[in-house]
């Protein structure tokens, strides 16, 4: 945003008028003078919200850099605790009631959530072939993609399903 479109057009637009053409003019306690100090006040919120913005973005870098190095540590530790337990069964048991932040997930987070998942989206129901498919895959009784081979038995075909001659 610019420090033109802070102020709106319109309300500029009136601004100049009353500053010019009606400079001498005031209606109870709204004149040129009045409009221009709103303005200035609008402008200087403007200025500090995008101050506190940057000081915010600035803020919540340093902290997801801060709690990537906690989780490097927290993982660092774990390690040595469970080598240090080996011969601790009561220790390694509690040890392994505690399950970290997995770090490749927690890289796919934004500050607003997980990021858009990758690769295709999961396939709702519908019908597949003629086939019924479930939320759980396509029915084990019934594989949606038969093996194929070419070629004649022993003759060094490939089986184009799985590469086996």
């Amino acid at each position: 945003m610019s420090d033109e479109e802070i102020i709106q057009q319109p309300i500029r637009a009136l601004l100049e008028i009353y500053l010019r053409e009606l400079a001498e003019v005031r209606f109870g306690d709204v004149d040129g003078k009045a409009l221009q100090v709103a303005a200035e006040h609008v402008e200087r919120r403007v200025l500090l919200v995008r101050s506190a913005e940057q000081a915010l973005t600035a803020a919540r870098a340093d902290l997801a850099s801060a709690e990537r190095s906690l989780l490097t540590t927290a993982q660092q530790a774990m390690g040595y605790a469970r080598i240090y337990a080996q011969d601790r069964p009561e220790l390694l048991a509690n040890l392994e009631g505690i399950a970290l932040p997995n770090p490749q997930r927690e890289l796919l987070m934004t500050p607003s959530g997980p990021s858009r998942p990758r690769g295709r989206p999961a396939r709702s129901r519908s019908n597949v072939a003629g086939k019924q498919v479930s939320d759980a895959g396509p029915m084990a009784s019934e594989p949606l993609l038969a093996p194929t081979v070419s070629g004649t038995p022993g003759d060094g075909s490939q089986d184009s399903m799985s590469g086996i001659a």
